[in-house]
């Protein structure tokens, strides 16, 4: 029997007892006697954390230690294109930085579809398709230009009022 936290029955797993090595990439497939109830999930333990940005046909890849929030040097970053080809294989720099520019793609579905990392005996991946955060709904325009040349930070002493309330503003 499961422990329970609220709604929800947690179920631990522990790979000490399993693995000696337990970094890798796992797919886990989790059910019960009744054949619709059943989940799996693909789970990667690295201490590689990945961050992708993607420009006009271009993507810049930072990758940092999750454990020391520093940058991972020298680390091998193969760019996968949707056919399970390798586009490029780079190396992140001292920042932990890589730049893939794909203005010229070897064929039509060589498109960019996975970034998988390799660092000593570490490695982890990100889906581009499955991981792309949707910007629309945020200001990511940057700052506008202000012809007065004067810039100005106010804030109230509270966020909610009611009407008739007093605001003051710093």
């Amino acid at each position: 029997d499961l422990k329970r936290n609220g709604n929800l029955k947690l179920l631990t797993l522990d790979f000490n007892d399993k693995l000696k090595n337990y970094k890798g990439i796992y797919y886990i497939t989790i059910s019960s006697n009744n054949p619709y109830l059943r989940d799996s999930k693909v789970i990667s333990i690295s201490d590689l954390g990945i961050i992708v940005k993607e420009g006009i046909l271009n993507y810049s890849i930072f990758i940092n230690s999750i454990a020391s929030a520093t940058p991972v040097p020298d680390a091998e970053v193969y760019i996968i294109g949707r056919n399970n080809q390798i586009l490029t294989k780079l190396t992140t720099d001292k920042n932990g930085y890589a730049y893939y520019e794909y203005s010229q793609l070897p064929a039509k579905n060589f498109v960019p579809e996975l970034i998988f990392v390799k660092k000593n005996e570490d490695f982890n991946f990100i889906n581009l398709k499955e991981t792309r955060i949707n910007l629309s709904r945020f200001d990511v325009g940057g700052r506008y230009d202000n012809p007065s040349g004067l810039e100005i930070f106010m804030y109230g002493d509270r966020d909610l009022y009611r009407p008739g309330d007093t605001l003051n503003i710093t």
